[in-house]
């Protein structure tokens, strides 16, 4: 497992500048500079390689699946936030005026900044997706609500991409619940054992282990 601290995360964000604080496309490069110097030991096999996150990672895991799908044979996402105009408009409607007037402020606004909104977004590049897609979500989350998971099943139903989803009533902003995490994380072992399996042509010649985010 590579788990990495990309620029921005709690305890690191003074090692970069404000801007880098908010920059997303620098966060996902830094993830995927991160796993490419990983693939670079010979330690695992390029070819069994997944990326998974929640919150935020869970958007840094779709981000990757649209645009280093080569890099990845699956994705994981768990309370993903894939559309930033629309948790910007989700805040404003809960009267979250605080949280919504904070993104403007950080992120800018998406009426007027329509090209840089689409491209923040992974939504918009569904159809790049070249590999299975997990999505989980909690049905009561007032963080990043689960209208973000829903808008991305349909676009993986639209586009013919291969996903499994699980979305849990009286969950929030993740699986709380003993009984949900206990079929959340067996659910993804199930999916990752699927989908990593070892292809015909190396399994005779590459070790067992697997890598992942």
């Amino acid at each position: 497992v590579f788990q990495p601290n990309y620029r921005g995360s709690i305890g690191h964000a003074w090692k970069f500048s404000e801007e880098d604080d908010w920059d997303f496309a620098k966060m996902h490069q830094d993830v995927t500079d991160g796993v490419k110097a990983v693939l670079k030991t010979g330690l695992i096999d390029r070819n069994r390689v997944a990326i998974m996150g929640a919150s935020f990672g869970g958007y840094l895991a779709l981000t990757g699946a649209t645009g280093e799908g080569e890099l990845y044979r699956c994705a994981v996402s768990m309370a993903g936030v894939f559309d930033w105009e629309m948790i910007i408009k989700a805040k404003r409607d809960s009267d979250a005026f605080i949280s919504h007037d904070y993104l403007l402020r950080k992120l800018g606004n998406p009426k007027l900044q329509k090209e840089k909104f689409d491209a923040l977004s992974p939504i918009n590049r569904v159809q790049q997706i070249k590999i299975p897609v997990f999505v989980a979500h909690g049905i009561n989350d007032r963080v990043a609500t689960i209208d973000q998971s829903a808008a991305l099943v349909n676009e993986l139903e639209k586009h013919k991409i291969p996903y499994e989803k699980m979305f849990k009533k009286g969950e929030t902003h993740g699986f709380h619940k003993l009984e949900n995490r206990v079929e959340y994380y067996t659910a993804i072992e199930a999916f990752l054992a699927k989908h990593l399996a070892p292809h015909a042509n190396t399994a005779a010649t590459v070790p067992a282990a697997t890598g992942g985010i």
